[in-house]
C-alpha cells in the first residue's frame, strides 16, 4: 500500500498465477477506513486471480473491439464478458453489452429476470395498428443478428407493389401474411421464419423464446401482454442455463463460473463488482481497459 499527503490512495497489486501481470486497484478517498475495507476485500485475491492479459486501449470503442476479439479467441467451454452495472449513466452499458453480443459469433446477452425490454414491447405493441408490422420487424432486429429492419421494410414494399425482381421468400411471405392478418399466430410465424434465415441468430435468445411462447399461447391479440407477463414469471421460476459465450453484468453472473472471463468498462466497477468479476474465471481473465489503473472514487 502507498499513501500521498493530500488524499489517501490505496493501491493493491494482484499478481496473476501464470503471467504475473499486476493489476493496480486505486482508491481515492479521504476516509482511511475505506482503504482498509478495500484492502481486506482484495486480500485473498493476491496470487489467485488468473489475469493473463491486460489490454490497454485508447477509448471506449477500442475497448469494445478488443473485448470482442478477446472473446472470439477463446474456444470451447463457457466464456463470459462482464461489464459494469447496467443501470449506469444513460444506460450505456446495457447497449454496449448487446452490441458486443451481436458482433461476437456465438455470444448471447444474459438478460435480467424481469425481461423488461420484452415486457415493454408487449405492453406497447398493438396488433391492429397501422405500423404493427414495422414495429415487429424493428423488434426482431433488436434480438437477432443479421436482420436489417430498413432493408426488410424496403424489400416488402417492392414485393407488395410488384416491383420486386425475385419471388418472395418464406420469411417475406410470413411478413406479408402478418400485414394482412395481424394476429399472434401470424406474428409467431414471422419470427420463426426470420430466425431460420442463413446468417441470422438470436443474440438475445431469452427474449425471443419468451415472445414465441407468449404468441403461441394467445387465443387473441388482447391477451398478449397478460400472457407475456405470465411467461416471464414462469421463466423466473425455471431459471436459466448459460452456455458458451455470454455477455452480461456482474450482478447477473454472480455465483457462476466461466473458463475465460473478459472484463470491460472497468472504470465503472465498484469494489464489489470487481471482486465478483475477478473471481469468475476458472482458467483465464482478460481485462480490456482504457487505463492500467482501476480507481474507485
Amino acid at each position: 500500500m502507498s499513501y500521498c499527503s493530500n488524499r489517501v490512495i490505496a493501491v493493491a497489486h494482484i499478481v496473476a498465477e501464470r503471467a504475473h501481470i499486476p493489476i493496480l486497484i486505486g482508491v481515492a478517498t479521504d476516509d482511511p477506513q475505506a482503504v482498509h475495507r478495500v484492502e481486506g476485500l482484495f486480500h485473498d485475491l493476491i496470487a489467485k486471480a488468473k489475469v493473463e492479459d491486460w489490454r490497454i486501449t485508447g477509448d471506449r470503442n477500442s475497448v469494445e473491439r478488443v473485448a470482442k476479439l478477446a472473446l472470439e479467441a477463446t474456444e470451447g467451454g463457457k466464456n463470459q464478458v462482464l461489464s459494469g452495472p447496467w443501470f449506469s449513466s444513460h444506460g450505456m452499458n446495457k447497449t454496449r453489452q448487446q452490441r458486443v453480443a451481436r458482433q461476437t459469433p456465438g455470444a448471447v446477452v444474459v438478460e435480467a429476470v424481469d425481461l423488461s425490454d420484452f415486457i415493454d414491447f408487449a405492453d406497447t405493441f398493438v396488433f391492429k395498428s397501422t405500423n404493427a408490422r414495422s414495429q415487429l420487424i424493428d423488434f426482431a432486429a433488436t434480438i437477432m443478428t443479421g436482420v436489417s429492419a430498413s432493408d426488410l421494410k424496403s424489400r416488402l414494399s417492392k414485393v407488395e407493389s410488384g416491383r420486386a425482381r425475385t419471388d418472395p421468400s418464406e420469411m417475406e411471405l410470413a411478413a406479408i401474411a402478418f400485414g394482412e392478418d395481424p394476429a399472434p399466430r401470424t406474428a409467431n410465424r414471422f419470427l420463426v421464419e426470420i430466425n431460420k434465415l442463413s446468417g441470422v441468430r438470436p443474440h438475445r435468445p431469452a427474449i425471443l423464446s419468451a415472445c414465441l411462447r407468449a404468441l403461441d399461447s394467445c387465443s387473441d391479440a388482447e391477451e398478449f401482454h397478460e400472457i407475456s407477463v405470465s411467461v416471464r414469471e414462469q421463466q423466473r421460476v425455471v431459471g436459466r442455463e448459460i452456455k458458451g459465450r455470454a455477455v452480461g453484468c456482474t450482478l447477473l453472473l454472480k455465483g457462476l463460473e466461466a473458463d475465460v472471463v473478459v472484463l470491460l468498462d472497468t472504470d465503472e466497477f465498484g469494489p464489489n463488482d470487481l471482486y465478483v468479476a475477478l473471481t469468475r474465471g476458472a482458467r483465464k481473465i482478460v481485462v480490456c481497459s482504457c487505463s492500467s489503473v482501476i480507481t474507485f472514487t
